[in-house]
C-alpha cells in the first residue's frame, strides 16, 4: 500500500491524479499510458488526446484490450457565431452490446444522451465545456473527455404577458427578454407591429421572430388571454303609465364578461330589475367577477304622453274622420271631456270617453262650423289634465 502521485503533461495540456492508497502497477508504454488498478478516487474516466492517453480506475480484464473505446470528435451543425446546434460522433466500431452515456457540460441542452451519435446539443452560455463519454461493453467500461469552448449562445426569448380581464379595455401586452445572439436585434410581430413590446391587444396568439446582426434567427409566439365577450345589457322598460303612477319598472338582461355579476341602482337596490319608478333617468352599474363596470343610463319615460289629439273633424258621415279622436285614450278609462265654445260656455261632457263624439251639443245636436276648445282630465293618480282645440268642418 502506496501514497501515489502521478503528473503527465502534453502538448497543449495537463493532467494530474492523485491516489491514496493505490494498490497494483503502472506501466509505461509508447505514447505516455499510464494505468492503475485500485483505489481510484470518485468519477475517475479517461483523458486522451491525439498524443497521450491516460487511463484510470480499477483493474479491468484482459480482453477488454480490444473493447471499444470512448473515442469521439465534435462538430457544429449550423453556425458556431449562432451558438450552433453542436453534434457528436463516436469514432470507434462498436459492439451490439455497447452503450453509451454521453455528458455535455454545463449549460447544455440536453445535458446528457444515450445515443451513439447525439445531435442538436444547443448550449445557453459560452466557455469551455467539459464533454465527456463513456462507452461500456460488457464489463468493460472506457471513459474520455474533451474540451468545446462555446464562443456564442443562440438568440432565444422569454415572453412575459398580460392578460385582459375586462374585454372592452383591449389593454393585454407582450413583452420579450431577448438574451444570445449578438446585438442588436430585429423583432417583427404577425400583426404587423415591431419592438421588443406590444400593448393595447386583444386576446389572441402573436407570433413573432427575432433576427441578430448576424442574421441568426429565433421564432416562437405568445398568447393573450381574456374574457370570450364584454360585458353586454340588454335593457327591458316599461314606462310609467302617467304622471304620478309610480308604476315604471326596468329589468336588465346581462351576457358576456366573467361571472357572478353584481348590480348597483340609484336607490341603493342590487337586483337584476327594480319597479315602482317615475318617469327619470336612472343609471345602472354592472360589475363582473373581474370588476370590469358597463355603465347605462336608462330612460323611463311617461306612456300617457303618448295620447294624441286630433284636431279637426269632418262628421258628415262619409266614414272618414266623423268622430274626434285621441289615440291611447283606452288607457284611462277614468277620464272626463268637457267641450267649450269661443264664449267659454259648457256644450259637452262625457265621463270615460271613447272616441265616439261627432261633433254634437249636451242635446245631441250638430253644432255649428267653427273652433271649440276642449279639457281633458284623465282622473289618474298623476292629476294630468289636458286642453286644447278641435275645428268642426262641414
Amino acid at each position: 500500500m502506496s501514497v501515489l502521485l502521478v503528473h503527465m503533461e502534453a502538448t497543449g495540456q495537463s493532467v494530474r491524479r492523485s491516489v491514496i492508497c493505490s494498490v497494483g502497477a503502472s506501466e509505461s508504454v509508447s505514447g505516455a499510458t499510464i494505468r492503475s488498478t485500485l483505489g481510484q478516487p470518485p468519477n475517475a474516466g479517461t483523458v486522451f488526446t491525439a498524443d497521450n492517453y491516460l487511463r484510470q480506475g480499477f483493474q479491468q480484464p484482459s480482453s477488454c484490450v480490444s473493447a471499444p473505446k470512448a473515442a469521439f470528435a465534435i462538430d457544429v451543425q449550423g453556425q458556431a457565431v449562432c451558438g450552433g446546434p453542436y453534434q457528436f460522433f463516436y469514432l470507434d466500431d462498436p459492439r451490439e452490446e455497447t452503450t453509451f452515456f454521453w455528458q455535455f457540460g454545463q449549460g447544455s441542452l440536453p445535458d446528457s444522451s444515450l445515443q451513439q451519435n447525439p445531435t442538436d446539443v444547443t448550449y445557453f452560455s459560452t466557455g469551455s465545456k467539459a464533454v465527456l463519454l463513456t462507452v461500456t461493453t460488457g464489463e468493460c467500461i472506457d471513459t474520455a473527455s474533451l474540451f468545446l469552448n462555446v464562443s456564442h449562445t443562440p438568440v432565444r426569448a422569454e415572453a412575459t404577458t398580460m392578460d385582459l380581464l375586462c374585454l372592452e379595455d383591449a389593454d393585454g401586452a407582450i413583452n420579450l427578454f431577448i438574451e444570445g445572439g449578438t446585438e442588436p436585434y430585429m423583432v417583427d410581430w404577425s400583426n404587423g407591429e415591431s419592438g421588443e413590446a406590444l400593448t393595447d391587444l386583444l386576446p389572441g396568439l402573436y407570433s413573432y421572430s427575432i433576427t441578430d446582426i448576424n442574421n441568426c434567427f429565433y421564432e416562437n409566439e405568445a398568447e393573450i388571454n381574456g374574457p370570450a365577450d364584454s360585458l353586454q345589457l340588454d335593457i327591458l322598460i316599461t314606462d310609467e303609465s302617467c304622471h304620478g303612477n309610480q308604476d315604471g319598472n326596468i329589468e336588465a338582461l346581462v351576457t358576456g364578461g366573467t361571472l357572478p355579476y353584481t348590480f348597483s341602482w340609484p336607490d341603493g337596490s342590487s337586483g337584476e330589475s327594480v319597479s315602482e319608478l317615475s318617469t327619470g333617468i336612472y343609471t345602472l352599474t354592472v360589475t363582473d367577477d373581474n370588476n370590469c363596470l358597463r355603465i347605462e343610463p336608462v330612460v323611463v319615460e311617461i306612456a300617457c304622453e303618448a295620447l294624441e289629439f286630433y284636431e279637426v273633424i269632418t262628421p258628415n258621415e262619409d266614414g272618414f274622420n266623423d268622430f274626434w279622436v285621441v289615440e291611447s285614450i283606452e288607457n284611462f278609462p277614468e277620464n272626463n271631456l268637457v267641450i267649450y265654445d269661443r264664449w267659454g260656455r259648457k256644450i259637452f261632457e262625457q265621463k270615460g270617453y271613447a272616441n265616439d263624439w261627432q261633433g254634437t251639443g249636451s242635446d245631441g245636436k250638430p253644432l255649428p262650423f267653427g273652433t271649440y276648445y276642449f279639457v281633458m282630465n284623465l282622473n289618474d293618480s298623476s292629476g294630468a289634465v289636458y286642453t286644447g282645440a278641435i275645428s268642426i268642418i262641414r
